[in-house]
């Protein structure tokens, strides 16, 4: 049986509808308003991120003490926010600030840091960076005409800037506890050897396991007369692993004859600021006989102390100024050390017995080997 199929004729082909031309006049505004629209969201972007720039840079001036621990985070967001700003500086000709905002970019770099985040200077550096990205809030592209309105803006966001550094500066200079005199804590022994000009330096081992803790005394007392006087009898500097943590000054008491501890703790003030604590005792000596330096004044930050002392014998003064990041594995290590030394104590002691014996041996067998020698009965 056989089957039949019809075939069905196919449809007719699909033919698309007819479009009018594109209109050449529509199509350019189309595309300029696409432009302009780019433009501005890219400037805009620009503008969030030099503010965002400015920001972090009086926020850091600001709380100075807090920003070690956020250093790369902080140089990674300036660095970033410089080179946004530096190739928008480009595409508008503005080749100056191509210059400023390129140093700044390499300043900041995270990758190897070029300067602290620690110093007086080096946080009227950071309060200065803020100046570029704030004044250049107020650019307009090269290719617009210059007018007045805009070198007011400029000038006045120029001014704020400057104000505002001159102040953190000033602040600054008057608060730096990251440093006594010319000695910065955390730097390492041929830094402070250098500064104190001591050939060869007394360097003191304290501990060499787990951790290496050295001592390096020196008097700057200057020698034969001179018209200059030196309150300063002795400083004692102490590395953890290389790196100053503690400085002791002990003052002169014929060069300070007469001072009070106000006295002192005013002088120190005008350095550091003000005392965060007085009148306080230090924890009682070992020897219950003893009598007990007192703490006169403290002054301290999130990351360095320093305490004026007055001596148990309440005739001199000291300051001793610490790097607390460093000073808490300096103690921990000091606190190992002793246990181990307790620890191997016998076996030392033991050893020590051996050694004097074979000592005593050795001497008595080379005096017999001597006196039988010429020995006459």
């Amino acid at each position: 049986m056989s089957t039949l199929v019809e075939v069905q004729p196919s449809a007719a082909p699909w033919v698309p509808p007819a479009t009018a031309p594109l209109d050449p006049v529509v199509w350019e505004q189309w595309v300029a308003k696409g432009r302009s629209q780019e433009r501005a969201a890219n400037a805009m972007r620009v503008r969030t991120v030099k503010c965002i720039s400015a920001a972090v840079l009086i926020a850091v001036a600001g709380l100075w003490p807090y920003a070690p621990p956020y250093a790369v985070v902080l140089r990674f967001l300036v660095a970033a926010g410089a080179i946004v700003v530096m190739l928008q500086a480009f595409r508008e000709e503005h080749y100056v600030a191509v210059g400023i905002f390129g140093a700044l970019a390499l300043l900041y770099n995270p990758v190897t840091a070029l300067f602290a985040f620690s110093g007086s200077w080096q946080r009227a550096f950071v309060a200065a960076s803020a100046v570029p990205f704030v004044a250049s809030l107020a650019w307009r592209s090269s290719k617009r005409r210059t007018t007045p309105k805009m070198i007011a803006a400029v000038s006045k966001s120029a001014l704020t800037a400057f104000l505002l550094f001159a102040a953190l500066a000033a602040t600054a200079s008057a608060e730096d506890l990251s440093r006594y005199r010319n000695f910065q804590f955390g730097t390492d022994l041929d830094a402070v050897t250098k500064l104190t000009a001591v050939n060869p330096p007394r360097l003191t081992d304290i501990s060499r396991r787990p951790a290496l803790i050295q001592e390096l005394g020196w008097r700057p007392q200057p020698l034969g007369t001179s018209s200059k006087p030196e309150p300063v009898e002795q400083m004692v500097f102490q590395f953890y692993n290389g790196k100053l943590f503690r400085i002791v000054v002990t003052y002169d008491r014929h060069e300070t004859e007469g001072l009070t501890a106000g006295d002192f703790a005013e002088a120190i003030s005008a350095s550091y600021g003000v005392a965060v604590k007085s009148a306080s005792s230090l924890p009682p000596a070992t020897d219950s006989y003893q009598e007990r330096e007192e703490l006169i004044a403290r002054w301290e930050d999130p990351q360095y102390r320093y305490d004026l002392i007055l001596s148990a014998d309440k005739t001199s003064f000291q300051l001793v100024g610490v790097s607390k990041e460093l000073e808490v594995p300096a103690q921990a290590a000091a606190l190992e050390a002793k246990r181990l030394d307790d620890l191997e104590a016998p076996q030392r002691e033991a050893a020590r017995m051996v050694s004097e014996q074979a000592d005593a041996k050795a001497r008595l067998e080379k005096a017999r080997l001597l006196n039988k020698a010429r020995f006459r009965p």
